[in-house]
């Protein structure tokens, strides 16, 4: 991800993070609304300027977490 994904923020904008297992494993998909991925990207990155103590960079990351405790994961509900 990059720069513009801190701003994009559409209501029918949907990303679709996919997590590829072993061999064999069937992949999960993670449905995440741009609004959310957004926000977290902008606090993301401020928070990793501030560790690099301004370095800039046009990447940005997002997480999710292996629990998934928001309920991304098989989320196809997002896409009506």
């Amino acid at each position: 991800m990059n720069a513009k994904h801190e701003t994009k923020s559409d209501p029918s904008l949907v990303y679709c993070f996919v997590r590829l297992g072993a061999l064999g494993e069937t992949p999960k998909f993670f449905l995440v609304p741009s609004k959310v991925v957004a926000k977290y990207v902008r606090w993301q990155h401020r928070h990793w300027l501030k560790v690099k103590r301004g370095k800039t960079s046009d990447m940005r990351a997002f997480r999710i977490s292996e629990h998934d405790p928001d309920g991304y994961c098989d989320n196809w509900t997002l896409l009506g």
